[in-house]
């Protein structure tokens, strides 16, 4: 195994699962720039559900992006929302924060929080 082998890969760190197993929210980790990088993916689960879909397979769909690491995620009781951490690659001392986003995808929100290290 090179280096090269290395940065090519694609790993699932954690994911999270709806109350009523419809939608999952992956973290896929990846390296740009010899940095880890961490985007939130949606899966719905239920496509194979109906008889005639069931070789039918689930595109993820993208919920962050960007230059960050973006982690444990954890989906709302009600599925409209997923809560996660976002750390920044690009800066080491910068604390981790918790934020929050609609399932469906927008706007994400930093929770604020109080002091270094305090999520």
């Amino acid at each position: 195994m090179t280096p090269a082998d290395i940065r090519r890969q694609v790993v699932l760190d954690e994911h999270d699962m709806s109350a009523d197993g419809r939608v999952a929210v992956v973290a896929r980790r990846i390296i740009r720039r010899d940095r880890y990088h961490t985007h939130l993916l949606a899966v719905r689960m239920d496509l194979g559900q109906a008889p005639a879909r069931r070789s039918a397979i689930a595109k993820p769909r993208p919920l962050t992006s960007g230059a960050v690491r973006d982690g444990w995620p954890r989906i709302s009781p009600d599925a409209t929302s997923v809560a996660f951490i976002r750390n920044l690659p690009d800066d080491a001392d910068a604390p981790s924060r918790l934020c929050t986003m609609p399932l469906a995808g927008g706007r994400i929100r930093h929770v604020r929080s109080t002091g270094f290290g305090s999520v």
